[in-house]
This record gives C-alpha cells, sequence and structure tokens, in this order.
C-alpha cells in the first residue's frame, strides 16, 4: 500500500471515529457539537439575538475550546517534529483517545435521563474534553499527498468533493482554465481518486454518527470505549509506518 493509500485509509477510519464522538457530544450536550464550530457559532448568535446571554456560555466556551486545543496540540506536534519523534500524529492519537476516555468516566457518572446538566463542572468537563479530542485530530491529520484533510470539517471535505467532480465534468482543455487555474486540481484521474476519497471520508462521518447515536442509546456514554479502542488502532497503525510524520 503506498503512503497516500495509507493516509486515505487512516482518514476514512479517524473520520468515522470523529462521527461517532460528535454524534453522541451533540446528544448529551444539549445539542452543542464538539467537531462543527460553523454550527455552534451560528447557535451562539441565536442565542444572543434572542437574549439568552447565560445559554450563550456554553457555546462560547466550545468556540474556545476548540480554538486552544488546536493551538495546543499543533505545538505539542511542532515539538515532536523538532524532536524527531517517529511519529507526531500516533501521539496526538493517544492524547485523543485520552481526552475521550476523560469525556467517557465523567460524563458517565453525571448522565441524566440521557443527557448531561448543562450547569456544574461535569458538563464543562465534558464538554472540554470532547471538543480538545476533534481538535487533536483536526492538528494531526492534514494531508493527503498535496490535497488537504479535515476529517472533522465535513463541509470542507463536500467543498472538495464537489470541486473535484467539477474538474471530472469539465475535463483538459487548453486555455484559461477556473479548476485548473484557481483551485489548483491536476488531472481527471486525480480527480476521480479525489472524489472517491472525500465521498469515503463523509460516508465514513455518516457511519460513525450512526454507530455513535445507536450504541448511545443501549450503553449510554460506555459506547465511547470504541472511539478510544479505535484511536489507539490508530496510534499504532501510524507509529508502525508513519503517514502523518
Amino acid at each position: 500500500m503506498t503512503t497516500q493509500r495509507r493516509q486515505v485509509a487512516l482518514a476514512v477510519w479517524l473520520a468515522s471515529v470523529a462521527g461517532f464522538v460528535d454524534a453522541i457530544g451533540y446528544l448529551v450536550l444539549h445539542q452543542l457539537f464538539v467537531a462543527h464550530m460553523t454550527g455552534n457559532t451560528n447557535q451562539l448568535g441565536q442565542r444572543l439575538g434572542r437574549g439568552e446571554l447565560a445559554a450563550a456560555v456554553p457555546v462560547v466556551a466550545a468556540v474556545l475550546a476548540f480554538v486552544a486545543s488546536i493551538t495546543a496540540f499543533t505545538l505539542v506536534l511542532e515539538t515532536a517534529v523538532r524532536g524527531r519523534l517517529r511519529s507526531p500524529a500516533a501521539a496526538a492519537f493517544v492524547l485523543e483517545a485520552g481526552l475521550v476516555v476523560v469525556f467517557m468516566l465523567v460524563g458517565a457518572g453525571a448522565l441524566r435521563g440521557g443527557v448531561l446538566p448543562d450547569r456544574g463542572p461535569a458538563f464543562y468537563v465534558c464538554l472540554v474534553s470532547a471538543i480538545a479530542a476533534m481538535g487533536a485530530q483536526t492538528a494531526a491529520v492534514t494531508k493527503w499527498g498535496a490535497r488537504s484533510v479535515r476529517t472533522t470539517y465535513i463541509s470542507g471535505m463536500l467543498t472538495r468533493l464537489g470541486q473535484e467532480s467539477a474538474l471530472l465534468i469539465a475535463g483538459c482543455r487548453p486555455g484559461p482554465s477556473y479548476v485548473h487555474d484557481r483551485l489548483g486540481l491536476g488531472t481527471r484521474r486525480e480527480a476521480l481518486g479525489g472524489a472517491a476519497a472525500y465521498l469515503s471520508l463523509w460516508l465514513a462521518f455518516v457511519g460513525g454518527g450512526t454507530l455513535g447515536a445507536f450504541a448511545l442509546g443501549r450503553v449510554e456514554l460506555w459506547s465511547l470505549v470504541a472511539p478510544a479502542t479505535a484511536l489507539l488502532a490508530a496510534a499504532a497503525f501510524d507509529w508502525w509506518r508513519p503517514v502523518y510524520a
């Protein structure tokens, strides 16, 4: 398997993890996303517009936690690369798994009627740990060959899917080209591979979300054992043969 194929395979695996954790987070954290800050930012505007200042506090905390986690984990990865660690991404995946476990352990004891009470330290510990886990993944997984990859940023992946599909339809013609000159897309063969990869990421995220919602209804937050284990497997895979070094 080539490096690019390993990158795609690992990214698809991690997208399913992100979908699983995001679905559970949304369901137990009062419709707050732990991976999608666009949705949270929109909710912030709605709550401020209705004068619900107290309800806006957890949304602000969610956005701040995401930015802070991206910053922190990017610095961790920078330090790991400068220290010539065999697989900086593997270290990030292990830390991400630890954050998912914190979410699970703290949340399992505080869950009431399928949701976490939106007051008190348990709610904010779970909120921050779940969002920081997604931030770790976002910081660690950034590339597939020359293409950008965001396993938690599905809007971006759907955008790329649409652009690659446009190249497949437009084809390669001499002269000025929007898809080549402005979007920097390659050949139709490359576009076919790109479209397949981005579609796979989307399907993996949907599949992870489906499994997360299903498992939550059966074993509550103990279902987070699954994504934590999957992250440790991803860390072992990348340590054995680094693809996000």
